[in-house]
């Protein structure tokens, strides 16, 4: 484990790099590009991102919450990628029901608040997407995934090695500053696009993405309860639009 001054150096050092890397895809002005390739780029980046400096010390995919019940450790001398899936399947079901018992308890008052906060003149109409599983699945593995192994798995953890003092929140042991902190970065980088104030209202879920995450000390529920949470914003918008 690094140091605490190294850690942070570190994890800033990284983040100054996924924002550099953001604001370069982002604002490209290429429309195809755009359209077709920027997400699944910046997706692909900020996984290798995570795993590269979650391994640069020797640290351990699990620590980072990473290991994803254990498919990014198993060696592919030993199982096949069926095999190792398969040896998934019961840690992503709890996954899953973790992210899902969140969901009762945390969706009810977000939706409140977004009708509060919006005041939509009309009536909710549901005006699914055309693909909808095609997108439920491009927010779960393109969305998610990438970002939560970036800003929770790697991240959160290198902020806690250099802040390491503990408090519990609702039960969960975690450390303050890196659970705030990697929630405004997250703000942060969404705000770069595009740069609209609203951007940063994304630093609340992230506290819950965060706290998930120690919870299990895995990014498993994290990312379901990302996509749920993802896929609720977009409902309600389109509903009330």
């Amino acid at each position: 484990m690094l140091s605490g001054g190294k850690a942070l150096k570190q994890a800033f050092r990284s983040y100054a790099i996924v924002a550099i890397v953001t604001a370069l895809v982002v604002y490209l002005p290429v429309a195809w590009f755009q359209q077709h390739l920027a997400p699944l780029l910046l997706a692909l980046f900020l996984l290798w991102t995570a795993l590269h400096f979650a391994v640069d010390n020797k640290d351990n995919l699990a620590r980072h919450g990473l290991s994803l019940g254990g498919f990014f450790e198993s060696s592919s001398s030993e199982k096949s990628t069926v095999s190792a899936l398969l040896h998934t399947l019961p840690a992503a079901f709890k996954s899953l029901a973790l992210a899902a018992l969140t969901a009762l308890i945390v969706f009810p008052p977000f939706i409140v608040a977004y009708l509060w906060w919006w005041k939509p003149d009309g009536a909710f109409h549901w005006q699914w997407p055309a693909g909808l599983l095609s997108y439920a699945l491009n927010q779960l593995f393109v969305v998610a995934l990438p970002e939560e192994a970036f800003f929770r798995g790697y991240l959160q953890t290198r902020l806690a090695d250099g802040f390491r003092t503990q408090r519990k929140v609702f039960g969960v042991s975690l450390s303050l500053p890196a659970w705030l902190m990697q929630a405004a970065l997250f703000a942060l980088l969404h705000f770069l696009a595009p740069p609209h104030p609203s951007r940063f209202a994304v630093f609340f879920p992230a506290l819950v993405f965060g706290w998930l995450r120690r919870k299990e000390q895995s990014i498993g529920a994290s990312v379901w309860f990302h996509a749920m949470s993802n896929i609720l914003s977009f409902t309600l918008a389109r509903g009330f639009a």
